[in-house]
């Protein structure tokens, strides 16, 4: 399995990113230090300072700027141009620009989505993104913007896992050359319906977790790999850090994926999750 995804456009992403909606300093470094080279962020995450600090030891020091992919998101609470926040945001990061910047949720407006998104488009022209994306976006809603715009989404963003897969929203994103990019891969904390998300302890999961001698969190993680979904799980755990990084040396089987398919409870089916707090 290639450690990227690619599109014919040219954009290229890794397979995996570290989440900071809890970054520290020292889970940061070290996520860098063990390989990770995707970072996810948001300004509302007020973890962007942080980043900036430990991505200015890294770079050019240790790495190119052009070996670390940096996602952040405009909040349309701050209005309709991004402009102004995403310069706060290359502030905060000590960067000239970002590989991926996504609106991180929509409005019920599709026009004024479509608004926010013709901005996003200034800022590719302007230098400060290098590509575009959305966050949370239903399938009418992406819809509305494909058909309407300059600058196509490579990217969307969306709450998936093993109990939420939505998979006609990640088929639709294929066709239409989006990458998708999954935050709680190993499940949120809280309840859907009334039922807690012990993504984890799923018998069924944890027996092909000891068949391949992984930890659970590792075949939650390579599952969505396989489907051609970015994961980016969160962890200050130096340990954590390293397992979710550890899974490109294996490989599951067709059998056993389907069996993960059908772990499936269709959460996400029907409706457009609500981002959980810090998503």
């Amino acid at each position: 399995m290639a450690l990227f995804q690619t599109l014919p456009n040219g954009f290229k992403i890794p397979s995996i990113g570290y989440g900071t909606a809890r970054a520290q300093e020292q889970a940061l470094d070290h996520a860098l230090k063990i390989g990770f080279r995707h970072i996810d962020t948001a300004p509302g995450y007020k973890t962007e300072p942080l980043i900036g600090s430990v991505l200015k030891k890294w770079i050019p020091n240790k790495i190119k700027r052009e070996d670390v992919f940096i996602t952040s998101k405009f909040p349309p609470k701050d209005g309709f141009d991004p402009e102004e926040t995403l310069k706060k945001t290359l502030e905060d990061l000590q960067l000239d620009y970002v590989d991926l910047y996504l609106i991180h949720r929509p409005t019920d407006d599709n026009e004024k989505n479509l608004q926010i998104w013709k901005k996003l488009e200034e800022q590719v022209d302007a230098g400060r993104a290098k590509y575009i994306g959305l966050s949370n976006f239903t399938v009418d809603q992406i819809e509305h913007i494909l058909q309407n715009s300059r600058i196509k989404p490579v990217n969307l963003q969306v709450q998936l896992h093993l109990y939420g897969q939505n998979k006609d929203l990640v088929e639709y994103c294929k066709k239409n050359n989006i990458t998708v990019v999954a935050y709680t891969p190993l499940g949120a904390p809280g309840s859907k319906h009334g039922e807690k998300l012990d993504i984890l302890e799923n018998d069924t999961l944890k027996q092909i977790a000891k068949k391949y001698n992984k930890l659970p969190a590792q075949i939650a993680l390579r599952f969505l790999i396989q489907k051609n979904i970015i994961p980016i799980p969160k962890s200050v755990t130096p340990e954590r850090i390293e397992q979710n990084f550890n899974v490109f040396d294996f490989v599951i089987s067709d059998e056993d994926v389907k069996s993960l398919e059908s772990l499936d409870k269709n959460l996400y089916k029907t409706e457009r999750p609500r981002p959980p707090k810090n998503d």
